[in-house]
């Protein structure tokens, strides 16, 4: 008798682990849901970019934007990227096509010291979610700055 109840207490227990979802599961789910709207709206965006594209961006969060993009991570500036990435922070206007900022990250940073340098196309804002912000050299890289003639 006693070895049938525990038998049903361990069966019961593992009955409804089956029937509840973890809720690591859950906690995924709930924040996985800002972060790919996020990734497709920013998605959406560099699919249309020319394949030279050059562009900085710290992937360490939303490098799935870049997967959607089909954009392979060569093609971008990023903390796995040294020197070029100490570099690209310090001189952004001068290193990349395209500076994709996350609210808070080194490219954040770097894009709020050379605000001069930059042009603000458009930011993504999604609930839950670290604000992006897409920006372009304010001259084209190609064009270098004309010095001053007194």
């Amino acid at each position: 008798m006693v070895w049938s109840v525990l038998g049903l207490i361990v069966a019961a227990g593992y009955i409804s682990c089956y029937a509840d979802v973890p809720i690591t599961l859950k906690e995924a789910e709930v924040n996985g849901r800002g972060r790919m709207i996020l990734e497709e709206a920013l998605a959406r965006f560099l699919v249309g970019l020319p394949a030279s594209t050059t562009l900085l961006m710290y992937q360490g969060e939303y490098v799935g934007a870049l997967q959607r993009a089909g954009i392979p991570l060569r093609q971008a500036i990023s903390e796995v990227s040294h020197p070029d990435w100490e570099w690209a922070l310090l001189d952004p206007a001068r290193h990349a096509d395209i500076i994709i900022a996350f609210k808070g990250d080194p490219v954040w940073m770097s894009a709020q010291e050379h605000r001069g340098d930059l042009t603000e196309l458009f930011a993504i804002t999604v609930p839950g979610q670290t604000q992006c912000v897409i920006y372009t050299p304010a001259q084209p890289r190609s064009e270098s700055p004309k010095p001053q003639v007194p």
